[in-house]
């Protein structure tokens, strides 16, 4: 099995601290589940907290919505 991604400390405190917020702003939200169960595994600190970012500035981690059913 190949090491985990480097964690920067820093970055991952920013991780952590934006986690806090959209838990306590969104609960169980899927994007944050997502963004959560990839954290270190596919997408690293940076993508992570910039995701995070985003889902707690806008309430999604999307861009922009292509289309609604």
């Amino acid at each position: 099995m190949a090491d985990p991604i480097p964690l920067d400390d820093a970055i991952r405190s920013e991780v952590r601290r934006e986690m806090e917020i959209a838990r306590a702003k969104y609960g169980e939200h899927f994007e944050l589940l997502c963004i959560e169960g990839s954290w270190g595994d596919t997408i690293d600190d940076r993508k992570a907290l910039q995701l995070l970012r985003s889902l707690n500035r806008t309430g999604s981690i999307y861009a922009e919505v292509i289309c609604q059913v």
